[in-house]
C-alpha cells in the first residue's frame, strides 16, 4: 500500500551502489524520499542506473558537488531521468569557487529544479538569508551529523537560523540533515516549523543496504562516544570517528595544529579541509580501523536501535519510523499546552517551568538574565565570584 504523508521532505540518503528498483520502491511505498548520494562519482554516468531502477521526481532527489552543479551535462540527467530536486553541500573551505557562483546556478535553474543548499557554515548562511532572497530552500547541518559540519549543534543551529529569518522578513523552507535519529527528535524539529528531516545512516542495519557481515557488527557495536568533532581550532569543524584511539585523526589534529599561527587565514583552513577531503573514506566501505579517517555522524550509533525498534526489512522500518513521527507531532499540541499551562511556571510566575542553571562567567551578566525571563524561563544570577562590594 502507497501511503500518503503530511510531511513533504523525510528523506534517507543512500549511496550509488545501492541505486536499485527495490530503494525507489520503498521509498515510494513510504512516501518517503531517497537521497542519492552521488558525489563520490561522474552524475552524467548515473543516467542508466536510475533510469533502471524507475527513479523519479516523486521519490527521488540527488546529492551533487559544487563543481557538479556548474556541469551542463547534469541538466541533461535531470533531463533525462525527469528528477528534478538537487541537494548541494556548499563549504567555503573547499569550494574552488565563490559560495555566490553555486547559488546563482541554483537560482538559474529554478523554477526547474528545486536546488536545497546544504549548509554548516555560519557565515554563508547568514549571506544566503541575506544577499540571496530567491533561495527559498536550505538543508541545515549540525555539530552532530557526519564531516564538515557546524560548531553548534543543531537545535542551536536551527533556532538561529528561524530567528534571522524571522528579522530579515525571509520566507524558508529549512530542513535539518543528519544528526537526528528518533522519530521523537524529528517530530520536535518538525512541530517547530522545520520543513522536513534528511537521515544519513540511521537506517544503515536494514535489509536494502548493501553492506557484507562484518560491516554490519561494527556499526551494530557503534556508540555516540565513538564520533569526535575535530578542527574547531581553525573554525572548519568536522566529525569523524574516533573511539578514542584513532591513528588517522591524532594525526589531523597535529597537522591542524601546526596549522595555527598567530592569525588563522583562509588558506590554512583549506589546506586542513582539503587534507580530510584527499584522506577520508566512507564508512561503509571501511574497516573502521584506528587508521582511517571515516567521516561519521552521531546518528549512525542509532542504527541499531533503529531496526531493534522498527525492524530489519527497510520499507516496513521506515514505514514504522515516519508513523511514528506522525504521531508524535499530533501529539505536540498537547505537550506545548503542558508547559505553557504549568502549574510549577504558574507558581514562578513564568510562561514555561524552566529554570536557568547558574554559571559563572556566563550567567553573572544582568542583560543575560533578561534575555532569559523575556524568552520566558526563570533566570539565576551566579553571584559566587562577586565581592561584597560588587553585589551590594
Amino acid at each position: 500500500m502507497v501511503h500518503e504523508r503530511e510531511f513533504p521532505i523525510i528523506a534517507f540518503v543512500w549511496r550509488r551502489q545501492d541505486i536499485t528498483s527495490s530503494v525507489v520502491e520503498a521509498a515510494r511505498r513510504t512516501a518517503a524520499k531517497a537521497v542519492f548520494d552521488l558525489t563520490g562519482t561522474d552524475p552524467a554516468s548515473m543516467a542508466g542506473a536510475l533510469l533502471k531502477a524507475d527513479a523519479s521526481n516523486e521519490t527521488v532527489h540527488l546529492k551533487v558537488t559544487p563543481e557538479a552543479l556548474l556541469d551542463p551535462r547534469l541538466e541533461e540527467l535531470l533531463s533525462e531521468t525527469g528528477i528534478n530536486t538537487l541537494c548541494v553541500e556548499l563549504h567555503p573551505a573547499l569550494l574552488d569557487k565563490d559560495p555566490g557562483v553555486y547559488l546563482d546556478k541554483m537560482l538559474e535553474l529554478a523554477p526547474g529544479v528545486r536546488c536545497f543548499p546544504v549548509v554548516s557554515d555560519l557565515g554563508l548562511i547568514h549571506r544566503v538569508i541575506h544577499e540571496f532572497p530567491r533561495i527559498t530552500d536550505l538543508a541545515l547541518k549540525g555539530s552532530e551529523a557526519a564531516g564538515f559540519v557546524s560548531g553548534e549543534n543543531l537545535f542551536t543551529l536551527y533556532e538561529a537560523v528561524r530567528v534571522e529569518l524571522l528579522n530579515a522578513g525571509r520566507q524558508c523552507n529549512v530542513v535539518t540533515w543528519g544528526g537526528i535519529a528518533t522519530p521523537e527528535a524529528a517530530a520536535a524539529f518538525l512541530a517547530a516549523g522545520a520543513a522536513g528531516v534528511v537521515f544519513e545512516s540511521v537506517h544503515w542495519l536494514t535489509d536494502l543496504v548493501s553492506l557484507g557481515d562484518e560491516a554490519r557488527d561494527r556499526i551494530g557495536k557503534l556508540r555516540p562516544e565513538h564520533t569526535d568533532l575535530t578542527g574547531l581550532n581553525l573554525q572548519v569543524p568536522c566529525r569523524l570517528f574516533n573511539k578514542g584511539n584513532s591513528r588517522a585523526v591524532k594525526e589531523l589534529r597535529d597537522f591542524a595544529g601546526s596549522l595555527c599561527g598567530a592569525e588563522i587565514r583562509d588558506e590554512q583552513r583549506r589546506f586542513f579541509a582539503h587534507r580530510i577531503e584527499e584522506a577520508a573514506i566512507d564508512p561503509l566501505e571501511s574497516h573502521f580501523s584506528r587508521d582511517e579517517l571515516l567521516p561519521l555522524g552521531v546518528e549512525a550509533a542509532f542504527a541499531h536501535s533503529f531496526v531493534r525498534r522498527f525492524g530489519s526489512s527497510t520499507e516496513q522500518a521506515i514505514d514504522r519510523f515516519i508513523s511514528e513521527i506522525e504521531a508524535a507531532c499530533s501529539r505536540s499540541g498537547d505537550k506545548q499546552k503542558a508547559f505553557s499551562d504549568s502549574s510549577v511556571a504558574k507558581d514562578m510566575g513564568t510562561r514555561y517551568p524552566f529554570i536557568q542553571g547558574a554559571m559563572s562567567w556566563i550567567t553573572d551578566v544582568p542583560e543575560f538574565a533578561v534575555k532569559v525571563a523575556d524568552a520566558g524561563a526563570l533566570p539565576t544570577l551566579a553571584l559566587g565570584l562577586m565581592d561584597g562590594r560588587l553585589l551590594q
